[in-house]
C-alpha cells in the first residue's frame, strides 16, 4: 500500500467520523419536532379564529379589548411559531437580542409547570361559561363575561409562554407573584395625615 492510499484513507475516515458526529449532535437535540411545530401552529390559529368570533359578539368595551388583546397575543404566537419554522426549514439558527438571560428550549419538568398552570386556567375559562350560561342578561352576566375574557387572555398568555419555552424563544416575564413592588418613601410635607 502506497503513502497516498493510506493518507486517501485517513481523509476517507475523518470525513466519515465528522458525517457520524454531527449526525449524533442532531439526534441528541431536545428541540421538539417539525411536525409538533406545526401541530403548534394549527392550533393557534384556531385559537386565533375563534377570538375573531367571540370579537365580533360586541361592538365595543372591556371585554371585546381583552378579546382583541387575546387575539392579539395569539398572532404574535403565530408569527414567532412560523418563524421558527422557516429557520428549520432554511436550516438556520434564530437568535433573539434581549436584556434578558440566554435561554433555550425548557425541560419535561418546567414544561410540566406551565401545562399545570393552563390546567388551572382551562378549569377557570370552563367554569366561567358554565356560570355565564346560567344567566340570560344584565349586569351579572356582563361581570362574568368580562372575568371570562380575563381567565381567557390569562390562558392564551400561558400558552404562549409554553410555545415560547418549548422552542428556546425569549420571552418577557413578569416578576413572581409575592414580590412586592418599592416602597415609596414618606414625605412629611404632603402625606401630613399618614404621620
Amino acid at each position: 500500500m502506497s503513502y497516498s492510499a493510506l493518507g486517501r484513507y485517513r481523509f476517507a475516515a475523518v470525513i466519515i467520523a465528522l458525517f457520524a458526529s454531527s449526525a449524533g449532535i442532531l439526534a441528541i437535540t431536545d428541540e421538539p419536532s417539525s411536525e409538533a411545530l406545526r401541530a403548534d401552529i394549527v392550533r393557534v390559529q384556531a385559537e386565533i379564529d375563534r377570538a375573531a368570533q367571540d370579537s365580533q359578539q360586541y361592538a365595543g368595551g372591556l371585554i371585546k379589548s381583552q378579546i382583541e388583546l387575546r387575539r392579539s397575543l395569539l398572532e404574535t404566537t403565530k408569527a414567532m411559531l412560523e418563524q421558527k419554522e422557516k429557520s428549520w426549514l432554511r436550516r438556520f439558527s434564530l437568535t433573539y437580542t434581549t436584556n434578558m438571560p440566554p435561554t433555550g428550549c425548557a425541560c419535561e419538568p418546567q414544561l410540566a409547570g406551565i401545562d399545570a398552570e393552563i390546567t388551572g386556567a382551562k378549569e377557570r375559562v370552563a367554569s366561567a361559561r358554565q356560570e355565564a350560561a346560567r344567566y340570560s342578561g344584565g349586569l351579572l352576566l356582563a361581570l362574568i363575561e368580562t372575568r371570562l375574557a380575563q381567565e381567557e387572555l390569562t390562558l392564551a398568555s400561558l400558552e404562549t409562554a409554553k410555545v415560547a419555552a418549548r422552542y428556546g424563544v425569549p420571552f418577557v416575564t413578569v416578576p413572581a407573584v409575592g414580590t412586592e413592588p418599592p416602597a415609596r418613601p414618606v414625605d412629611p410635607s404632603h402625606d401630613k395625615e399618614v404621620l
